[in-house]
């Protein structure tokens, strides 16, 4: 039937009620979120609740449960979480910039290596240069892809943590509740994302020359 094929799920966005299938539409004609049902700990519209939380025991509205939120401390300490969320986003930001603008300049200091040493053996060197220039521009673009990809998702979290932080102090209860809400499970997202990021080796990079090479020519040459 019609429930089975269509794969419904309450998209909270603007306190709307839509769905998703492939791409947004609208689901119960744009009914405001007014209700939560705290069995699923989901927001949901009236018919929502008479549709896909009928068996539910417990359905509360968001407007009471906004006023009671606004004296909670935790609801308090949230602007002050966020800004601890996007200082620290930032600060690891700023870390992998600094780590992708090292390892640009430890790669320019291969490369002058890799020509000084090419000066004591031109004829012999050419192709290994080739060779190992072929390989360390891979591992540039390699590490410098995975470091801006660090850096893009953390810039993605920092976004939403200052729009959840501006929407969680609107006069509007209903609209700081919905907020509040979603901004929870973003939080949760962002944190886990830093202690994985966290979790990952530093990256550099290195280069040292095998002097065993000088003697090897050395000998072809006598």
């Amino acid at each position: 039937d019609t429930l089975s094929t269509w794969k419904t799920r309450c998209e909270q966005v603007g306190g709307v009620c839509r769905t998703g299938h492939h791409r947004d539409v609208d689901k119960h004609g744009g009914k405001k979120l007014e209700l939560l049902c705290e069995d699923h700990d989901e927001l949901a519209c009236n018919i929502c609740v008479s549709v896909s939380h009928r068996t539910c025991r417990s359905i509360k509205h968001i407007p009471k449960l906004a006023h009671w939120l606004k004296k909670q401390t935790y609801y308090k300490r949230m602007p002050d979480d966020l800004k601890t969320m996007n200082t620290r986003l930032q600060e690891f930001i700023d870390k992998q910039k600094q780590n992708k603008h090292t390892i640009k300049k430890n790669g320019t200091k291969i490369l002058a290596e890799i020509r000084s040493l090419r000066k004591k053996v031109i004829d012999k060197f050419d192709e290994l240069e080739e060779n190992t220039n072929d390989i360390l521009h891979k591992q540039l673009e390699e590490e410098s892809y995975y470091l801006q990809e660090d850096i893009n998702k953390c810039t993605q979290y920092k976004k939403k943590m200052e729009y959840y932080q501006a929407a969680i102090q609107s006069q509007q209860e209903t609209t700081s509740y919905i907020a509040f809400k979603k901004c929870k499970d973003n939080m949760r997202e962002a944190e886990s994302l830093l202690q994985d990021l966290s979790d990952k080796p530093y990256t550099t990079l290195t280069f040292e020359a095998d002097t065993n090479i000088y003697e090897l020519f050395f000998e072809l040459q006598t």
